[in-house]
């Protein structure tokens, strides 16, 4: 080989063995790792939770209390919130992929959205979780972590948190709508 990439490129016996498709590569150690390390996360949170839902109690005496009433729809929102995400990532991406071998085109997800009623009405319900989960936690934040000790400061901080559920549910129930829309 006389030409001038081949000084950058090493021979090759059999130029027709350029031309092939490469063997598909097998998952990275890498890919391997972050999906090891998310599963141990996921496991780590989950167990979180229930011994924090077996330990902790809400003051059923006292339901009519404002924090009562937020203390369970959280933890709801959680449960809800967990079987929204693990229903979601399993139906549009893990089972596409792995078992069709391609993405869920978006068209098949507008068409679910439009024509299956059980669909919308989990997205809805699951964004509505999503947004209330994100909103008391971040209450829960500033009051726990001492950002908000006041009976003032806890009022703004509950004020802001209802402007960010109102915000994420804004955002989250428009998507809904336009995936409904897309599918007629």
């Amino acid at each position: 080989m006389n030409h001038a990439y081949a000084l950058c490129v090493p021979a090759v016996k059999d130029v027709r063995s350029l031309t092939r498709s490469p063997a598909p590569l097998p998952v990275s150690s890498a890919a391997r790792g972050v999906a090891v390390s998310y599963f141990g996360v996921a496991v780590r949170s989950s167990n979180w939770m229930i011994e924090s839902a077996l330990v902790h109690t809400p003051n059923l005496p006292d339901i009519a209390r404002l924090s009562n009433v937020r203390y369970i729809v959280q933890r709801l929102a959680a449960i809800g919130l967990l079987l929204f995400l693990g229903a979601h990532l399993w139906l549009a991406w893990a089972q596409p992929r792995f078992f069709q071998g391609r993405p869920e085109p978006f068209a098949d997800i507008a068409h679910e959205m439009r024509h299956t009623w059980a669909t919308t009405l989990v997205y809805v319900l699951g964004v509505l979780a999503i947004a209330y989960h994100l909103a008391n936690g971040l209450w829960s934040f500033a009051m726990g972590w001492g950002i908000t000790v006041s009976k003032r400061g806890l009022a703004w901080a509950e004020r802001i948190a209802f402007v960010v559920f109102m915000a994420l549910l804004a955002v989250g129930w428009s998507a809904v709508y336009a995936l409904w829309r897309a599918g007629a």
